[in-house]
């Protein structure tokens, strides 16, 4: 009955961990008709893409915002819920609107959830999931995640078809999910992974009030047990295996920083591409339809980059980081030369695979240069900057639209030069230099 019941608990953790990566990683899912709902309100192509950016600069300030109230003012389990539930009522509630002020204004509440779910994700991942199985999970989650952002893509250029407001429908979708998070959130206990050893259990299991607290002192003195006989050898092996570094110093070392900028110029320079794709595939074919499969390549992109970045960061170690920036840098070049569907096509599947396996990079490289304590803000800050990158990227097409008088294909150009030259710079100076790589 024992191993049933855990077996019961995992499974619903996975589950409730799998759904918020659906629901966190779905910047994209209204994409193909940025173009149908900028020539609806006799927009600019720059302006139209405010639909999207808004949602990223509000999803920047409410993630920060709530990296220091997450698990401390507040806990997991209405956060989860509150953000869940405006997500997918905001990404609904556009179908019916006329004005472009409320779509932007709805669009910025969408970003609250969005936002919200992202920068969690991997927080209740951590808090459900066992240490030993984590990654896989996390994997997973990527996986899922821009396979959902993929199906809302192709779904939306279909439903576009009929008009720019039909795109919204597709994050009907977004009720499985939220089934899941809303099922997950009554019958799981979201303890803190240094309460639980990171070990998803029922709160029926677990007991309530005193006899739940007994419990946790209890695992929690048997753990302490167990580690005084089988841990001999000194504490300061334990971190990277290097005695005074920036984890174990407190202070956030130089690779912090560099990932930091780096995923802020991603966000710069990916955004003309993600946005504009839509603008893209126009000037080629005036389909929403065509404009959602291109828009579908960039997520599949980043579909595959997740299951066989293991494989490459294995085999580039410390040269991987500028190969995945050579590849996005390539594929943002390549779609503002193309004028080709198939070849774009290619061209931002190739996009995608550098930007998947960039930001995992990313994301291993704080894993390995800080202390567990402070990895989930680490990682949210970064998160965050990504998004102002993407918010600032309408500024950084409208700075070069004014300048070359092309606002479409120079930033592309431009944009995937200079990840060319990021590239080149962290070749030299590598964020990974001096950290132990795992085998």
């Amino acid at each position: 009955m024992e191993a049933k019941r855990q077996t019961k608990n995992y499974i619903l953790a996975v589950a409730v961990s799998l759904a918020m990566f659906c629901m966190g990683q779905i910047p994209g899912s209204i994409d193909a008709a940025i173009e149908e709902i900028s020539s609806a309100f006799n927009l600019t192509s720059t302006t139209g893409m405010y639909v999207t950016t808004v949602a990223c600069i509000v999803s920047v300030v409410f993630s920060i915002i709530l990296g220091f109230i997450a698990g401390k003012k507040v806990g997991y389990k209405p956060l989860v819920l509150f953000c869940a539930i405006v997500e997918v009522v905001s990404a609904l509630v556009p179908f019916v609107t006329s004005k472009f002020i409320m779509l932007i204004v709805l669009r910025g509440i969408f970003g609250i959830g969005f936002g919200g779910m992202q920068s969690m994700e991997n927080t209740v991942t951590t808090i459900l999931i066992p240490v030993e199985k984590r990654a896989r999970i996390l994997g997973m989650g990527m996986f899922v995640g821009f396979g959902m952002n993929c199906i809302l893509q192709l779904l939306g250029g279909v439903l576009a078809e009929r008009g720019w407001n039909y795109v919204f429908l597709n994050h009907i979708l977004l009720f499985i999910p939220l089934v899941i998070i809303i099922v997950g959130c009554m019958k799981m206990d979201f303890t803190p992974a240094d309460e639980t050893g990171g070990t998803a259990v029922m709160e029926s299991d677990t007991g309530t009030g005193s006899e739940k607290t007994a419990k946790t002192k209890a695992a929690g003195s048997e753990s302490e047990t167990e580690n005084k006989m089988t841990d001999s050898k000194p504490e300061k092996e334990t971190v990277s295996g290097k005695e005074g570094s920036s984890q174990t110093s407190g202070k956030l070392g130089l690779p912090v920083f560099q990932c930091w900028i780096m995923m802020l110029l991603v966000g710069i320079f990916i955004a003309p591409l993600l946005v504009g794709c839509s603008f893209l595939s126009a000037a080629i074919i005036d389909s929403t339809t065509v404009a959602g499969v291109v828009a579908v390549c960039f997520s599949l992109g980043c579909m595959i980059g997740g299951l066989i970045y293991p494989k490459l960061f294995s085999a580039l170690k410390k040269k991987s980081l500028p190969f995945f920036l050579l590849l996005m840098a390539i594929g943002i070049l390549g779609c503002g030369i193309s004028r080709s569907v198939v070849l774009l096509c290619v061209l931002i599947f190739v996009a995608g695979l550098g930007f998947s396996m960039t930001l995992s990079c990313a994301m291993m490289i704080l894993g390995l240069a800080t202390s567990t304590a402070r990895i989930a803000m680490v990682s949210a800050i970064m998160m965050a900057l990504y998004n102002l990158g993407m918010f600032l990227s309408s500024s950084f097409e409208n700075v070069v639209g004014r300048v070359t008088g092309d606002s479409l294909y120079m930033p592309l150009y431009i944009g995937g030069i200079l990840t060319l030259a990021v590239a080149v710079i962290y070749l030299i100076v590598s964020p990974m230099r001096g950290q132990k790589l795992p085998e």
